[in-house]
């Protein structure tokens, strides 16, 4: 019963975890699988005052970079995830996932606004400096900021109420 418990608990973010480096939903379920079976085999094992994430992480890690290494597939960024906890590597898979919608999104954005943006956030440059290096009215440089800012909100997917 309480193994049932684990797996309803944790299944979905493991599946979350390996996301990073899996994109078949097939390779996912097994190593989920995998995973859940070699923890439920050296459940007695587990020091249950320790983080239960933190096995179960570990142990569908390892099953992914088996599973990968016998595609012949390597696994990005595997250390980047080694020691932090579940929480921490949830938001950091978040956080990935945003900034890569930041970029794109970016990139879709008129050259114009585009130009601005980066100079202002990205090189923190001021109207006055921007303006003098794109040869425009400092209103104009402030036009095309605010608007790159809605744009890019809007492309985000976070829609002006």
């Amino acid at each position: 019963m309480a193994f049932e418990v684990i797996m309803a608990k944790y299944e979905k973010k493991v599946r979350i975890f390996l996301s990073r480096w899996l994109n078949e939903e097939m390779d996912k379920d097994e190593v989920i699988q995998n995973s859940f079976f070699s923890f439920y085999k050296n459940i007695n094992k587990v020091d249950e005052k320790k983080n239960i994430s933190a096995y179960l992480y570990t142990i569908a890690k390892n099953e992914a970079i088996d599973l990968l290494r016998k595609q012949k597939r390597t696994l990005p960024l595997l250390d980047e995830f080694i020691g932090a906890d579940e929480e921490e590597i949830v938001n950091r898979i978040h956080m990935s996932d945003q900034i890569k919608l930041l970029r794109k999104s970016i990139e879709n954005l008129k050259i114009s606004q585009r130009k601005v943006l980066k100079m202002y956030f990205f090189e923190n440059k001021s109207y006055a400096v921007i303006q003098k290096s794109l040869g425009l009215p400092i209103n104009t440089v402030k036009t095309l900021l605010r608007r790159a800012k809605i744009n890019l909100s809007e492309l985000m997917g976070h829609e002006k109420k």
